[in-house]
């Protein structure tokens, strides 16, 4: 009868911790929350330095030649940090660009344009979840 009850037990205890298994395997961990790593925190920093180092290049530019010009002509901005992958879109009047975070489930991305400003977040969590 005690080892009944105890299989009993331990198969509640299974049954009750079984959900809360799946919701911690179904919520990606985000790379660029409060508990950050030093490395993370490090290719972030990178990347908004990139994006800042594009916008003044590009103003530069502009404001000598009346165009923004494509990324290949933007010679001395440094490279994109591991896992970061740049785009960026020129139509001569306008620009803009994204720096997406490639190794990060949550989809963190960089964002600016013409206007100077730099945005960096991630997207809806319900996106997130259902990966669209």
């Amino acid at each position: 009868m005690f080892r009944l009850a105890i299989a009993g037990l331990a198969c509640l205890w299974c049954t009750a911790l079984a959900p809360q298994a799946r919701l911690a395997q179904s919520v990606p961990r985000c790379l660029h929350e409060v508990d950050e790593a030093p490395s993370d925190l490090q290719r972030r920093a990178a990347a908004i330095e990139l994006a800042k180092a594009i916008n003044s290049s590009e103003a530069r530019i502009f404001n000598l030649t009346r165009q923004y010009v494509p990324l290949s002509q933007l010679v001395t901005l440094p490279p994109a940090p591991e896992g970061f992958k740049l785009r960026h879109h020129t139509d001569g009047q306008s620009y803009l660009f994204s720096l997406k975070d490639q190794k990060d489930a949550c989809r963190f991305g960089i964002f600016s344009d013409q206007d100077g400003i730099v945005y960096e977040k991630t997207p809806m969590p319900a996106q997130i979840a259902s990966g669209s």
